[in-house]
């Protein structure tokens, strides 16, 4: 709540009444709310627009480079002596890393616009395995699905399935070998969570306070934007999301939608 306290000192006939004051508070809360959402969106409109300039003045150059170090790879003369290749061959993943990082900042930093409809929700966390399944099959890790995700629900499908991606990979990230990730749905009243479990490395303490910041990451190779894509998207369709997690042993993405938001 917000406040706003005042006082005024009481006349009568033009004449100060000494001692009596009258205190005023008034709730201004819904002000400053909408004080702070048009600075949020003051301060999204700002990182879009010099995203927007970095990506162009990054991005050329970069591709520039990217196209020259793969005609270098392809020579027959650098493919047979290793002392060139390897080092060429580092250069071109980093770069293509680098793009990745300016791509990923420049969708963060847009506004997301929504296009909403009835989806299966089952079908899109499907359709997010099949984009990973090289890495799950690579760690020997075991899915669990349950039927409890098997209902439609108004959303952005591609958005949603991004969400599905980010947090399987994660998933996927923090277990060594032979890991489980269970995915599943549980009901309260009028809530619906929908859970993302894995019992892989857990996240570090120092990193759980600001879980969702952008660059926040406990990974060596990580850039800290894959969490705060998925919760900008979360809460733009009026959801919520929280992360339990305990270092060696598990962590438990919770998405909490109300159930008015599902498909009857």
């Amino acid at each position: 709540k917000y406040l706003s306290i005042s006082d005024r000192k009481f006349l009568i006939k033009k004449r100060l009444i000494k001692n009596d004051i009258l205190i005023i508070a008034r709730d201004i809360t819904d002000y400053e709310k909408l004080k702070e959402k048009m600075e949020t969106d003051k301060h999204y409109s700002m990182m879009g627009k010099y995203s927007a300039i970095l990506a162009h003045e990054l991005g050329n150059p970069l591709n520039g480079i990217s196209i020259l170090i793969q005609q270098l790879l392809k020579d027959k003369t650098i493919l047979e002596d290793k002392k060139y290749y390897e080092p060429l061959e580092n250069i071109y993943k980093e770069t293509n890393r680098l793009h990745y990082i300016i791509r990923e900042y420049l969708n963060f930093s847009k506004e997301i616009k929504l296009m909403k409809s009835s989806n299966n929700l089952l079908d899109i966390v499907k359709e997010s395995l099949v984009m990973l399944q090289d890495k799950i099959e690579t760690k020997g890790i075991t899915i669990s699905l349950s039927d409890s995700l098997d209902f439609l629900i108004m959303c952005d499908r591609d958005k949603i399935k991004q969400v599905f991606i980010n947090l399987i990979k994660n998933s996927i990230e923090a277990i060594e070998n032979n890991g489980i990730i269970k995915i599943y749905t549980n009901i309260s009243k009028n809530i619906r969570n929908i859970i993302v479990f894995d019992n892989g490395n857990g996240i570090d303490n120092k990193f759980k306070q600001n879980l969702f910041e952008l660059f926040n990451t406990d990974k060596e190779d990580g850039i800290g934007i894959g969490l705060a894509v998925t919760k900008k998207i979360i809460e733009k369709h009026g959801w919520q999301i929280q992360i339990e997690s305990k270092p060696e042993e598990f962590t438990k993405v919770i998405i909490i939608i109300e159930r008015d938001n599902e498909s009857k």
